[in-house]
């Protein structure tokens, strides 16, 4: 099995899709994952030629949440949902 990835952008006739992939673990976002959807808000923003964003997901959930067990053992934070 691969390794869960941070989630992915693309970009397609003015509808830009971030896509979460963890359907392991119900796609619960994890610290890097709020970097890597800031990175790619600020793509968005930036680009112009976006009109809708959809966020999806793998699996048959859509998202679980926060990993909360992260806060926990204090894991470090670079971008905060209040970023994103």
């Amino acid at each position: 099995m691969d390794e869960p990835r941070t989630p992915t952008l693309t970009v397609d006739d003015g509808r830009a899709t971030i896509t979460l992939h963890r359907p392991t673990k119900r796609n619960r976002i994890e610290p890097d994952d709020l970097v890597a959807i800031d990175a790619h808000l600020t793509t968005i923003a930036e680009s112009g030629a976006v009109r809708v964003v959809v966020i999806a997901a793998e699996g048959t959930v859509w998202c679980a949440g926060y990993h909360l067990g992260a806060l926990a053992e204090g894991a470090a934070t670079r971008v905060s949902f209040a970023d994103v």
